[in-house]
């Protein structure tokens, strides 16, 4: 699974709980219930959206890491693509 495929799910799942317990939260309404909102649910849906937004720095970070490697002889993923090659053609 990719690291976006991995964060989206992370993301919906986190959305799925929030909204169940919202639907909960219709019904049971005390001290306890926002107590559990203010330290948890509240804390855990801020954290999975700082996670979204660094999962896709880290997306991004390692696709450029990708690229780069390609420029080298022997380049993983089958991209091999020599830098003689690249700036010869930028010429």
């Amino acid at each position: 699974m990719s690291l976006n495929a991995s964060a989206q799910q992370i993301f919906v799942s986190c959305q799925k709980l929030l909204t169940r317990w919202e639907r909960l939260r219709e019904t049971w309404d005390d001290s306890v219930s926002r107590s559990i909102d203010e330290k948890f649910m509240v804390q855990l849906d801020r954290e999975v959206r700082n996670a979204m937004v660094a999962s896709e720095r880290m997306n991004q970070i390692l696709e450029e890491a990708v690229e780069e490697l390609a420029t080298h002889d022997n380049a993983p993923y089958g991209m091999q693509r020599s830098r003689k090659n690249n700036i010869e053609s930028d010429h």
